[in-house]
């Protein structure tokens, strides 16, 4: 519940790394990771490409590395994750 103001450009606002908590896999079981994938947060996004692994924190989340930095990404947002036009999961941004 906070509202922050900044500029449209604000470095702050772009990130290459995002945590990933509740990862559905389609298949039923997570990919051998490392994989590289294609992963959207919004709906209508451009797939970006990316890099899935498990977070060295917590391996309950997973860690997406993206190839470009991607703008305003936000705790609560998913992530959905594609091998090519294939949906092969979803989480939340934690």
């Amino acid at each position: 519940n906070q509202l922050i103001v900044g500029h449209e450009h604000d470095p702050l606002l772009y990130t290459t790394t995002i945590r990933v908590a509740d990862m559905h896999w389609i298949s039923g079981q997570a990919p051998q990771f490392p994989v590289s994938l294609q992963v959207r947060f919004r709906h209508r996004q451009v797939l970006q490409s990316c890099t899935v692994s498990l977070d060295t924190d917590n391996p309950n989340f997973i860690s997406i590395r993206c190839a470009e930095p991607q703008r305003a990404i936000t705790p609560g947002q998913f992530a959905v994750v594609y091998n090519e036009d294939l949906c092969v999961g979803g989480g939340i941004i934690s």
